[in-house]
């Protein structure tokens, strides 16, 4: 389709074969650039597709259209504008992750301060004797909690939560880091 000029067809066919095949987008792109019959319109078809599925990143859209000596950058505008408010938007939800995190820290690093240099006030109300107090403020009595009485049940959830993040967090750091080391002992060739 693409020799032929047939823009619907190669559009179409982007569409269904570039999740599989990524290379796709660049073929066309870099037959469409190298065309001297280019229409902007075709390559904008193409752009959406590629904006779409995320098939190509930015900079290498630009370079390929750039291979055109009378293709303007006008027609990657709304390309690279998507891109960018993509990326802005990905920046603010990490930025809000992070500041909801410092927050919490901050938060239990005050709980443990205060568990740490002030007295705590257990008033149990109701609750059958032999009982368990947790530092948390839970009391339950022995008989709830079973064998399970090193941790408190309503807290839990919360604690395996962050418990997990942390997890994964110290993963990806481990990761990094291993990457970056392989980075530095590698030959260059």
């Amino acid at each position: 389709h693409l020799a032929e000029g047939h823009m619907p067809e190669v559009v179409a066919a982007c569409r269904k074969h570039g999740r599989r095949d990524p290379n796709l987008a660049v073929q066309v792109l870099s037959h469409l650039a190298a065309s001297p019959d280019c229409r902007e319109e075709d390559v904008e078809r193409i752009l959406e597709h590629v904006n779409e599925d995320n098939l190509l990143p930015p900079l290498m859209v630009v370079h390929l259209l750039a291979s055109h000596p009378t293709m303007p950058l006008r027609v990657a505008k709304g390309f690279l504008l998507s891109r960018l408010e993509q990326q802005r938007q990905l920046i603010q939800d990490d930025e809000e992750a992070i500041q909801k995190s410092q927050a919490d820290t901050t938060a239990m690093r005050e709980a443990v301060e205060e568990l740490q240099t002030k007295a705590k006030v257990f008033r149990p109300s109701a609750v059958d004797l032999p009982a368990v107090f947790f530092l948390c403020g839970h009391v339950f009595s022995a008989a709830e909690l079973g064998e399970n009485d090193s941790e408190c049940p309503t807290c839990l959830p919360k604690f395996k939560q962050a418990h997990d993040i942390r997890e994964r967090l110290m993963r990806r750091a481990a990761d990094q880091e291993a990457f970056f080391q392989e980075l530095a002992t590698a030959e260059d060739s």
